[in-house]
């Protein structure tokens, strides 16, 4: 796979996670419908600037998401918090599951949290 189709699938992950449509990617970033839809398509890599937007809007690492990095850095208010592959995977899983799968997901996780006494 070549570096744009890395970060096409990416972005189009990304943005699917965030639950954000090109338009709304758009307007919050700046970035024309037009370049976002070339972005979604593989046709182009951002510039610096506009992926550091891209990054910062998705919670993810610059270099992850055009394939620097196979370490996903998303946000957290301490800062930083790698990712290991394992977990990169089921980060992807998670991602394919509709709203129902998701929250279900979420309260199994609850519920194991619970169960070990770590919540």
């Amino acid at each position: 796979m070549n570096n744009y189709e890395v970060f096409s699938e990416r972005f189009n992950e990304s943005m699917e996670a965030s639950d954000l449509t090109a338009a709304d990617v758009s307007r919050r970033t700046g970035i024309s419908k037009a370049m976002i839809s070339r972005y979604k398509n593989g046709l182009y890599i951002p510039q610096r600037e506009s992926l550091e937007k891209l990054a910062a809007l998705f919670g993810v690492s610059p270099n992850w998401l055009i394939g620097d990095s196979d370490i996903m850095v998303p946000a957290n208010k301490g800062g930083k918090i790698e990712v290991v592959a394992v977990e990169y995977e089921l980060i992807k899983s998670y991602r394919k599951l509709s709203r129902a799968n998701k929250a279900l997901a979420e309260d199994f996780v609850t519920f194991l949290l619970q169960r070990q006494g770590d919540k």
